[in-house]
């Protein structure tokens, strides 16, 4: 998913809306109109994992060296059997993806590794980590390359969160149950809300919350097995990161989002829910920071009213303001 990044003033800011494989074809799948279908595509349902790192060319893991990748260099590396993914049966991946020490500005392409698309998946800066989310669809070669689409190296990492069964396959997943956005925790001033909450005082350096999900807001109080968020963070004082992970589990070294100081900086993401029906929110910076997490809609096994499955699509533009592609009147003007 685009990493939606607040500017200081005097950056253009262009925007491109690509039909990848994301949240927003879950919701469109609960309409009464159904959306065009690849060949072959089917409604799978998710099955939610722990965090777990699949490439990392800092260390070298996945096999992808340990260097940076060159500019208008790639990465390709195994997914189909790797971390606790199934080895079939697989139509899709929930990735999260971070571009480290960029020296330049540039972006990132996902895509299967036989299927090449030019869509842009992470848009980073130099000198600022960023962190984001994608839904990846997976060919038969269970394999999946990243391209570093500038003009200078940048370190590449890549973690899975989940994956969508195909329709072939027999195992038990989970429908997706769009819901009308709400906060599910604040900690900012005058919009406190949560459980348990916390008095408007931002979250120490180097410490972590223990939010209450199910049950909260739109949430079922059982049964639900992830949840999509939107986190939003805000930071006065040094750069950070942010990583989530269920209560009953141990801490993950993925990071959910980065900040930087005087921006507002978020990343949606899709969280696992195991028994406890917490998550935990952990401050990997040394400064503190106010959060936001906004409901999107959470994944359970029964299917009921209102959920659906997930439908692959090859990537494609469908707005772009730079081609005026998809603008009403093909306008190529720059938004305000």
């Amino acid at each position: 998913m685009h990493r939606v990044h607040a500017r200081p003033p005097g950056r253009a800011v262009t925007a491109v809306a690509t039909v990848l494989v994301l949240l927003a074809s879950l919701i469109v799948a609960t309409s009464a109109v159904q959306p065009a279908r690849a060949d072959g595509a089917t409604d799978n349902q998710f099955v939610a994992v722990p965090a777990a790192v699949l490439a990392d060319t800092r260390d070298g893991t996945g096999g992808v060296g340990s260097a940076k990748v060159p500019g208008k260099g790639q990465i390709t590396f195994q997914v189909a059997g790797q971390a606790e993914i199934p080895a079939s049966g697989v139509s899709a991946v929930a990735l999260n993806l971070t571009a480290v020490g960029a020296e330049k500005s540039g972006w990132l392409t996902v895509h299967p590794s036989d299927a090449p698309a030019t869509v842009s998946t992470l848009t980073f800066y130099p000198g600022e980590p960023v962190t984001g989310e994608d839904f990846t669809r997976l060919t038969s070669t269970g394999m999946v390359s990243v391209v570093n689409n500038s003009d200078s190296p940048v370190h590449i990492v890549v973690a899975v969160r989940g994956y969508f069964l195909s329709a072939a396959d027999t195992q038990a997943g989970n429908e997706y149950y769009p819901v009308d956005t709400e906060y599910l925790y604040d900690t900012r001033p005058g919009h406190v809300t949560g459980s348990p909450a916390r008095e408007a005082t931002p979250i120490p350096g180097n410490s972590s919350v223990t939010i209450d999900v199910a049950g909260q807001r739109s949430i079922p109080a059982t049964g639900a097995n992830a949840v999509a968020l939107n986190v939003v963070a805000w930071s006065k004082g040094q750069k950070g990161w942010l990583s989530l992970h269920p209560s009953d589990q141990p801490a993950n070294n993925v990071a959910t989002v980065d900040y930087v100081p005087d921006e507002t900086d978020s990343s949606f993401t899709v969280a696992q829910l195991t028994g406890s029906g917490q998550l935990v929110l952990e401050n990997r910076g040394s400064g503190t920071v106010h959060v936001a997490l906004t409901l999107r809609g959470y994944f359970k096994g029964t299917a009921e009213e209102g959920g659906a499955g997930y439908v692959t699509v090859p990537s494609k533009v469908i707005v772009e303001t730079l081609t005026g592609a998809g603008v009403p009147g093909g306008s190529t003007q720059a938004l305000a």
